[in-house]
Order: C-alpha cells, then sequence, then structure tokens
C-alpha cells in the first residue's frame, strides 16, 4: 500500500555550494580587483539564488555560499588554532579514473584533488575559538 504524505511531512533543505555566477568568480576568488558594486552585484545574485530554491519547492534555503571564496579559507578567517598546514588527501575514485580527474587537472578545489595537485589545507593545532574580527565578519555575512 501507497502511503501519500502532506508536503508539510517531510521539510527540504540543501548544504554546501552552488554553482556561482561565472562573472562573478574572479572577483570571488580574488583573481582579479573587484569593482565598487561586488556588493550590490553580490546581493543580486544571492537573492536570484534564494528564489530559485523556493521556486523548486526547497523549504529552508540558504545562501550556497555564494560570496564565499572556499570554506576552509571563510573558516581559518574568523577562527584562530588553524596556523599549520597539512597535505591535502586525493579523492581515491578520481585517481583510479584517470581520464576522468584528468578534466579537473590543476584545479585547487577538495573534490577535485588527485596525487597531480598538491595542496595544503589548514590544520587545527590550537584550540579553536572565534576571532573578533570572525564574528564581525558573521554578522556581517547574516545581516
Amino acid at each position: 500500500e501507497l502511503l501519500i504524505f502532506p508536503r508539510a511531512a517531510m521539510k527540504t533543505t540543501h548544504v554546501g555550494s552552488l554553482p556561482r555566477p561565472g562573472a562573478l568568480l574572479p572577483f570571488i576568488r580574488g583573481e582579479q580587483e573587484p569593482p565598487p558594486d561586488l556588493d550590490r552585484l553580490l546581493s543580486d545574485a544571492t537573492v536570484k539564488i534564494l528564489k530559485k530554491q523556493l521556486e523548486v519547492g526547497i523549504d529552508y534555503v540558504n545562501d550556497g555560499e555564494l560570496s564565499r571564496r572556499d570554506y576552509v579559507s571563510a573558516a581559518r578567517k574568523r577562527l584562530s588554532g588553524f596556523e599549520s598546514e597539512k597535505a591535502a588527501v586525493g579523492a581515491k575514485d578520481l585517481e583510479e579514473m584517470e581520464q576522468y580527474s584528468d578534466k579537473f587537472e590543476g584545479r585547487k578545489g577538495l573534490l577535485t584533488l588527485t596525487k597531480k595537485t598538491e595542496v595544503k589545507n589548514p590544520a587545527c593545532s590550537a584550540p579553536v575559538a572565534y576571532m573578533d574580527d570572525g564574528l564581525d565578519d558573521l554578522q556581517c555575512e547574516i545581516s
């Protein structure tokens, strides 16, 4: 027997990064000098991505880390205790599928690591705590 639940019975959300607008990537990554209206451009792109999530039925939306360069940099900017570094571990599935992994050669993302890409990530070396600037940055992001 098939049970049908009302939509409200199961709320939906997601975690992690969503695709960023290509035109904003060089500024988000710090590869180019940002335009004076970058905050407005990021705000407009964030509103667009929030609306898209609502359109497809996501109940608890988020910004998809749109304005962050990456999660690790954002955390390191806010938290103390990550003063050392450690080599990142490669993704075994990408190492086994060389034809596929060759498409990612030169990228530095955690999901695209192979033995061909050496990446050092922050490693915990002391008690973790919010820094004052980190709390200010967090307040700015959520306001």
